[in-house]
């Protein structure tokens, strides 16, 4: 379970880099860790700076600030500190004690209000609403979270039975091995926001291994956009849409029609991601084959691409990894299978469902329907459709032709 995770989130952060290197703007990774999550904190972190080490020729010249929030010993640090010796002088390191309830603080401090944010949250604290509003303060800002099931609002019945044989396992991203790091080496402490100005100290200048209690800043570009009287530890204002739970929807085929979660998800992880400001979001559960505890893999954005990107990930793990898919709003609780084309009758059922709870949809919304109401992918909607037309369970306006993004489906009229 915990090596999916990790891979996805890997993965995750390469489609991310791909988007932000381009643009050269200073940009901001934090990973941030409930209490308890210490052997989380250090295999995904050393999982986010090995695909940093693996992207050093594309991070020369850019500024790149990694903030870890943890509680932990002198493990966190040992291990971090040779794969920090390997990236570019650009990129920084700062170790800062605490779990998520600290991101607040933490990204305000390094400037991540106003440049591309990707954040990572793992354990307790992760769902609190200031928690989510940090995340979503970047300029985009995106946001990965793994939580436990059992998220108030959605209630989860007991798992079918799996009668597989698949063997447990799990696909991890590479992991770069640390060597031990100088006797010196230490946490380092974020300061209050409004000790230091963010931008005082280059991002080169303060690594992860700085002694402990120094207390530098953590770099990054002015927070002009957060107003002074913002108390230190609160949640940065948060543009974006209407804080609603069903924010406006544009026109059907616009490049980014954002409407919230269906009611079905109202009160779940995804829709207070949507409240608290990223205008896409989706949520899968990851269900384990040998029976142990399922965990909730939630992400927030606001580029379709990273959206899709997202979900290209998660039907590309390895089939053999053990585990199987839930959609958490299911109310049947059905594991969908791993693999390269998804078994699209839980799909048909879904769309079914939707038409039948908002009436006639155009492809397109049925589209973005799948991408943030369910685990599938905006292009298995096409195999789904097309089981659903030639089953006569829906019909389409225009009746012939291509199957394009206006095309309107209807339930069929049963007698």
């Amino acid at each position: 379970m915990d090596g999916v995770v990790r891979d996805i989130l890997g993965r995750q952060l390469e489609a991310w880099l791909t988007r932000v290197v381009v643009r050269g703007r200073p940009s901001v990774v934090a990973l941030a860790f409930g209490q308890g999550a210490l052997l989380a904190a250090v295999d995904s972190a050393e999982v986010v700076l090995g695909v940093l080490a693996q992207h050093a020729d594309r991070l020369r010249g850019r500024q790149l600030t990694v903030l870890v929030l943890a509680d932990g010993n002198e493990e966190l640090p040992a291990r971090l500190g040779a794969l920090e010796a390997t990236l570019p002088a650009g990129v920084a390191v700062h170790l800062v004690p605490g779990g998520p309830a600290r991101l607040p603080v933490a990204v305000k401090a390094a400037g991540a209000a106003g440049t591309p944010l990707l954040s990572y949250l793992d354990g307790t604290g992760a769902t609190d609403p200031a928690v989510l509003a940090a995340g979503a303060a970047g300029r985009p800002g995106e946001l990965l979270l793994v939580t436990d099931t059992n998220f108030p609002g959605v209630t989860d019945t007991d798992l079918p039975s799996v009668t597989d044989t698949d063997r447990p396992g799990a696909a991890s991203a590479p992991v770069v091995p640390a060597s031990a790091m100088p006797a010196s080496t230490g946490p380092v402490h974020a300061p209050p926001a409004s000790a230091v100005p963010a931008s005082a100290v280059p991002a080169s200048a303060v690594p992860a291994s700085a002694a402990p209690g120094s207390a530098p800043p953590v770099p990054g570009p002015p927070t002009s956009d957060v107003p002074a009287s913002t108390a230190p530890g609160s949640a940065p204002p948060v543009p974006g849409p209407p804080r609603s739970d069903v924010p406006a929807s544009t026109a059907p085929g616009s490049a980014l029609p954002a409407p919230g979660p269906p009611a079905r998800v109202s009160g779940s992880v995804q829709a207070s991601l949507v409240r608290a400001g990223f205008p896409l979001a989706t949520q899968v559960d990851l269900v384990p084959i040998d029976g142990s505890s399922a965990r909730r893999l939630v992400l927030g954005t606001g580029h379709d691409r990273s959206l899709e990107a997202f979900k290209d990930i998660l039907w590309t793990v390895d089939e053999d990894a053990g585990i199987r898919y839930r959609d958490p709003a299911d109310p049947a609780q059905h594991l969908l299978h791993i693999a390269a084309d998804p078994e699209p009758g839980p799909l048909c059922r879904e769309l079914l469902a939707e038409l039948a709870r908002t009436g006639p949809r155009t492809v397109t919304e049925l589209r973005r329907h799948a991408l943030t109401a369910t685990p599938y992918r905006s292009i298995d909607v096409r195999r789904a459709l097309t089981e659903m037309l030639t089953s006569g369970a829906a019909t389409r306006d225009p009746e012939h032709g291509r199957l394009g993004g206006n095309v309107v489906i209807t339930v069929a009229r049963r007698p």
